[in-house]
């Protein structure tokens, strides 16, 4: 029998999250402020490690926020010009991928393990997709290609509406 993980190997949960999250909030109209209940309930997210995660990118200067009845996150920067390796490095302290690959603290060129020339190329090739894609990009994709991991609590609210989901 074929297992499923669940648990995200190249980055955190919280990446994961944010990574889904910026790319609703992409498909919404430019500087508009979108409450977290909302992306939460669209996207299948919990509400609470969502709004944490949504404030540590406001802090860093990704998104903006808002309070009161028309509040919420918009983007601060372009979508187009936030890269998904942006995004890992403010929320994951030490991706795996920057991690010897056997979990030795002294891995380095002058101290290899034994999958250190292997993992390199890997590593380096999990960065350079990371940092050649962007939140703007992957809301183009999934735009066109109605790809989507929400469950529907309701009506779909009007960037999910025209997109046609």
């Amino acid at each position: 029998m074929a297992r499923t993980l669940k648990k995200a190997v190249i980055y955190s949960t919280a990446s994961e999250y944010a990574i889904c999250a910026l790319v609703h909030l992409a498909r919404h109209k430019v500087g508009e402020f979108v409450s977290v209940r909302h992306v939460a309930s669209q996207e299948g997210l919990p509400l609470y490690f969502l709004s944490i995660i949504f404030q540590r990118l406001a802090r860093q200067g990704m998104l903006r926020s808002r309070k009161g009845p028309r509040g919420g996150f918009s983007f601060r920067l372009d979508p187009g010009e936030i890269r998904l390796l942006d995004v890992v490095d403010i929320l994951d302290r030490e991706p795996c991928y920057r991690k010897c690959a056997m979990g030795y603290a002294q891995c380095s060129e002058e101290r290899p393990c034994p999958m250190h020339e292997g993992w390199k190329a890997v590593r380096s090739s999990i960065q350079d997709c990371l940092a050649r894609r962007t939140i703007g990009e992957l809301a183009s994709l999934q735009t066109r290609t109605r790809i989507t991991r929400r469950r529907h609590r309701g009506k779909a609210c009007r960037a999910c509406r025209a997109a046609s989901w």
